[in-house]
C-alpha cells in the first residue's frame, strides 16, 4: 500500500514538473513582406479577319499569325515562350428588317508572347501594329516559377528570424532566457496584389501604326510577397 502511494506521489510530481516545463514557453508570430521585380512579361496578339468565304477568313488569320510569330522570333528575346492563346471561326450575322442576314465569317488566332526582356515587349507591340492587328492586350508582368520559389524561401527565412528576435525580446522583458524551439509552422501567404494586365484599345494600335510603328516603352511594376510563421520556444 505504501509503495503504491509512493508511486502515485512520484507520478504526480513528474506530471507537475512536466506541466511546468510545458507552460514555460513563448508563442510568437513572425512576418515578412518583400518587394521584388517580376522577371517575366507577357502580351497577347490576336490577328482577326472577316470574309464572306470561310476559307479566305481562316487563311488570312493563319497567315498573319505565322508572319507575326516569325517576326517575334527574329527579335531573339531572352527566355522566349510562344503559345497559341485562342483560335476561333464564327459566322457573323446582322439583323436587318427583323431578319438574320449573314455577314460572312470571322476568324481569330491568338499568339501569347512571354519573355524575360519585359522592356522589349514594346517591340512586339510595334510588330502587331505594323501587321494591322487591332486586338493587342493582356500585357502583364509576373514572377517565373524559379524566382517565385527563391523569393518565397528568402521571405520564409526572414519571417523565422523576425519570430526569433521577437521571442528573445519577450523573454528578456519577462526576466527569462530564450531556450530551444518547440515548434515552427508556416501560416501561409504569397504574392500580394499582382499588377493588373494593361489593356491596349484598338484605337491606340491604329494611332501607333500611323506614327511609323514606333515601339512604346514598357515599364515593370514591383510585386510584393508576404509570408508569416508561428513559432513556440522554451523559456529558461
Amino acid at each position: 500500500m505504501i509503495t503504491r502511494i509512493a508511486l502515485i506521489v512520484s507520478g504526480l510530481v513528474a506530471f507537475a514538473s512536466s506541466a511546468s516545463a510545458i507552460d514555460r514557453t513563448v508563442n510568437v508570430s513572425g512576418q515578412c513582406l518583400r518587394t521584388t521585380i517580376p522577371d517575366r512579361g507577357s502580351l497577347n496578339i490576336v490577328p482577326e479577319f472577316q470574309d464572306a468565304d470561310i476559307k479566305v477568313a481562316t487563311r488570312k488569320a493563319t497567315e498573319s499569325y505565322e508572319k507575326i510569330k516569325k517576326e517575334v522570333q527574329a527579335l531573339k528575346l531572352a527566355n522566349l515562350e510562344l503559345q497559341t492563346s485562342e483560335y476561333s471561326v464564327n459566322q457573323q450575322f446582322d439583323y436587318i428588317k427583323g431578319k438574320s442576314v449573314s455577314q460572312g465569317y470571322r476568324a481569330r488566332m491568338g499568339l501569347n508572347v512571354i519573355t524575360s526582356e519585359t522592356a522589349r515587349l514594346g517591340e512586339v507591340i510595334a510588330i502587331a501594329s505594323k501587321n494591322n492587328v487591332k486586338d493587342v492586350g493582356a500585357l502583364s508582368t509576373f514572377l517565373s516559377d524559379e524566382k517565385s520559389r527563391d523569393e518565397r524561401e528568402a521571405c520564409l527565412e526572414e519571417a523565422i528570424q523576425h519570430a526569433s528576435a521577437k521571442a528573445a525580446r519577450m523573454a528578456k522583458a519577462a526576466g527569462a532566457r530564450l531556450g530551444k524551439i518547440v515548434s515552427l509552422n508556416e501560416e501561409g501567404g504569397g504574392i500580394v496584389a499582382p499588377p493588373p494586365p494593361i489593356a491596349f484599345r484598338s484605337m491606340n494600335m491604329k494611332a501607333m501604326a500611323d506614327e511609323s510603328q514606333s515601339a512604346p516603352s514598357v515599364d515593370t511594376a514591383t510585386q510584393k510577397i508576404q509570408l508569416s510563421v508561428n513559432a513556440v520556444y522554451f523559456l529558461e
